[in-house]
């Protein structure tokens, strides 16, 4: 049985259809030891931050030969720095987070309609990159570095398992019924949303940072796909995974297509992480497996606020139960004056 409780806070919070819950992802099924103590810290965005012909990684000079979506910052012009993204003002920025101005993009998506006459850019999205990492496997995984950049596609070499699509309708009970395909799709049936996600590679050869090279080759999936597998020979260092989640709300089925008009699919990342926040997370955050101090919080938020030590998952609607363990620190900075009122749901 869950209990709720409702705590008034004054000057503190904002309220807003955005939910964020603190959370650390406590793996069930597998034992505690080698491989089994992964970490997922999910940073919602409930809208894109633009739709531009730009791409600050591919070209810092030119538009873009197609328009992106981009989550984040507002400072998407081709020769964004990663100075631009760190200064960024909270109120040019849909990042949730004052710590956390990386940068996040992908082809924009068209629905096609009049026979291949029109085409109407999406723009009822949302975006969830989630970080994932295992420090209980080698080589210990570090935080990105300043001014590091990647870009991962589906078609690319070990990404077999690194992308799905999946069409959902909510139900009853706040759950929800998939289909899902591993491979983008754009299906003919409507559903209450589609998502599409790519798993970005997490082995890094410790030298480039993505900006001289062809953006990709400093960067290896692992042997198997896994977060925690083995990194290939010459990639002697592990960052964390970004698994970057978009989904298109209220999906209407029909004919879609990428603005680059490809069937793969591509994302692109552009570190704007305050130095040294991540990897504090990184080093102080730890797995747990007491399974009987855990509880929940939500916290209805409209406002930037600072990182700590906690880990993150943010939805919009329909919550699943993600357990967060009471031995983190909750000390969180917030960036708001406004009234609001703290949710706190804990088991009984």
């Amino acid at each position: 049985m869950v209990k709720k409780m409702q705590l008034d806070a004054t000057s503190a919070y904002a309220i807003t259809s955005a939910i964020v819950l603190i959370s650390m992802l406590i793996p069930e099924a597998k034992a505690q030891g080698i491989g089994n103590e992964m970490v997922k810290m999910c940073l919602f965005y409930d809208s894109p931050s633009g739709h531009v012909r730009s791409d600050p990684i591919i070209n810092q000079a030119c538009a873009s030969g197609h328009v992106h979506t981009f989550y984040g910052p507002k400072n998407f012009h081709p020769d964004t720095t990663y100075e631009d993204l760190i200064n960024t003002p909270k109120e040019f920025s849909t990042s949730p987070f004052v710590e956390n101005q990386s940068l996040y993009w992908h082809p924009s998506f068209y629905e096609v309609t009049n026979n291949g006459a029109t085409f109407t850019r999406v723009s009822d999205l949302e975006s969830s990159p989630y970080y994932r990492w295992d420090k209980s496997v080698t080589p210990l995984v570090e935080a990105f570095p300043p001014g590091f950049r990647m870009i991962a596609a589906s078609s690319d070499a070990g990404a077999h398992n690194a992308m799905f699509t999946e069409c959902c309708n909510f139900s009853g009970n706040g759950g929800e019924s998939c289909q899902d395909w591993n491979f983008l799709n754009f299906p003919d049936t409507p559903c209450d949303f589609l998502g599409i996600a790519l798993a970005m590679p997490t082995c890094w050869e410790g030298q480039q940072l993505g900006d001289t090279n062809n953006h990709k080759n400093h960067m290896a999936y692992t042997t198997d796909g896994t977060v925690a597998g083995d990194c290939p020979g010459g990639f002697n260092h592990r960052l964390p995974e970004i698994q970057f989640f978009i989904r298109i709300n209220n999906y209407k089925g029909g004919t879609y297509q990428l603005s680059d008009a490809q069937t793969d699919f591509h994302v692109d990342f552009f570190n704007g992480w305050q130095d040294g926040v991540l990897q504090n997370i990184i080093d102080n955050c730890d797995f747990y497996r007491d399974q009987v101090s855990f509880f929940f919080v939500m916290l209805y938020v409209n406002i930037q606020y600072s990182l700590s030590c906690f880990m993150l998952c943010s939805v919009k609607v329909h919550i699943t139960t993600i357990l967060c363990s009471t031995h983190m620190p909750f000390n969180i900075r917030w960036q708001t004056n406004r009234d609001t009122t703290l949710h706190v749901i804990a088991p009984q």
